[in-house]
């Protein structure tokens, strides 16, 4: 039997880590890990991309691995969250910050670790990515001025596959090829 595996997608706001998912998604049904977070959903936000929920609820899990601030906002991973992915598909689909690859590999280490990290596109289009899904004109700034450092860190963890802009089509079939080689599974 396969071990079990987290693929975590990690990139800037607006490089495209939820669009992967769910392209992976169709693939691997029912296999993203459902994120807890204190930001306000979105318009085109589906309550089955995060659990929207208060500081002081995200507080009270009590399975919590990690709760951090990302931009002003509470984000939390349960452990519990995993189990079901895995059951589905042996495979748990995460969308993270590049921060939480190492916090993974040190709290889950049952299982097969893949990271991913989306590089940048352009700082133009990230632009226009984030103003089309409606975030705030500072919260764009604020993140535009991080690109640079975090995809640097990226590039500099010898544990992430990082991957340059491209469609989501030939993104996608990249994925699929690395988990291939990793865990021998397949689409």
């Amino acid at each position: 039997m396969t071990k079990p595996c987290i693929m975590a997608v990690s990139g800037v706001s607006g490089t495209g880590k939820t669009t992967l998912i769910t392209n992976l998604e169709h693939i691997f049904p029912h296999c993203r890990v459902i994120t807890y977070t204190t930001r306000h959903k979105r318009p085109q936000e589906q309550d089955s991309d995060y659990h929207f929920t208060t500081p002081d609820e995200i507080q009270a899990l009590p399975d919590a691995l990690w709760i951090k601030e990302n931009y002003g906002n509470l984000y939390a991973v349960t452990r519990s969250s995993f189990l079901q992915p895995i059951a589905a598909c042996g495979v748990a689909l995460l969308p993270t910050i590049t921060s939480h690859h190492k916090t993974l590999r040190t709290h889950l280490t049952d299982v097969h670790h893949i990271g991913i990290h989306l590089l940048s596109p352009a700082r133009a289009e990230l632009e226009t990515r984030m103003r089309s899904r409606g975030d705030e004109p500072a919260t764009i700034a604020e993140r535009l001025d991080h690109i640079e450092k975090i995809d640097t860190k990226a590039r500099n963890n010898p544990l992430l596959h990082c991957l340059e802009p491209d469609s989501e089509g030939a993104t996608l079939k990249k994925v699929l090829a690395i988990l291939e080689a990793e865990t021998g599974i397949r689409a």
